[in-house]
């Protein structure tokens, strides 16, 4: 009888211990904080935490080089358009193109831009000179395996612009007409580039890619090759 009432009274000593404790500290209270804690961490993107390594913040990109491509196009005028009489090839036309470029790098990996670049080119009598605004990205696909492959980057262009041909020799004072006019044209570019000729927070490299703008009136394929340079403004310096 003894025993049984000393374990009973001990049970309830637990009992209400426990109950102290628990009115100390509410589960309630405990969970709410976990939860506020993992909300917290979800509402931070994984790449805003991720330490910069190779590119970060601000980027400004420079592109410039030599180009090559079977251009031909028609005049504006709507009389000439698309007849054979006034159609204008200018063969393997050979000239140089340039790029620039603002933007951000969101990761070490992922870098957008917004920018414009022009180019003049010259085959069979012909020279052909105009300019496009393009959205610019660059992705480096293989960062994660490190080492050289940290600099192969791939880009990629799209955007809008217009070009003019006009005969390359005119007569002294005469007026003539373009041979070639784009009006409104689309241009697509993609390029395979190295940016791992590092100077402070610049890097640079070679590139090569190909160009295609087009219009109703403008055909001008275009494989170029070049040198890319870009400033990283939160990039470790080497």
């Amino acid at each position: 009888m003894a025993n049984a009432i000393l374990s009973f009274s001990t049970l309830a000593a637990i009992l209400a211990a426990s109950s102290t404790a628990l009115a100390l500290d509410p589960p309630s209270s405990t969970s709410k904080q976990a939860d506020g804690a993992a909300s917290n961490t979800s509402e931070t993107p994984a790449w805003e935490k991720a330490p910069t390594e190779r590119r970060g913040g601000f980027s400004v990109g420079v592109l410039f080089g030599g180009a090559v491509g079977n251009i031909a196009g028609y005049p504006a005028d709507l009389e000439k358009r698309g007849k054979a009489a006034f159609r204008t090839d200018m063969g393997a036309a050979l000239g140089g193109s340039g790029t620039l470029w603002l933007g951000g790098a969101l990761t070490d990996w992922l870098v957008f831009g917004v920018g414009g670049g022009g180019g003049s080119f010259t085959g069979n009598g012909v020279t052909l000179q105009g300019f496009t605004f393009i959205f610019h990205t660059e992705a480096f696909p293989l960062y994660w395996r490190g080492g050289v492959w940290r600099e192969l980057g791939i880009a990629f262009d799209t955007g809008a612009g217009s070009f003019t041909g006009e005969l390359s020799e005119k007569p002294q004072g005469a007026k003539v007409a373009p041979v070639i006019e784009s009006g409104a044209a689309s241009r697509v570019g993609f390029s395979l580039f190295y940016d791992g000729l590092r100077l402070w927070k610049v890097s640079a490299g070679p590139y090569v890619g190909f160009d295609y703008t087009w219009s109703a009136t403008l055909s001008q394929p275009l494989v170029t090759l070049g040198i890319r340079t870009a400033l990283y403004t939160k990039a470790k310096t080497k």
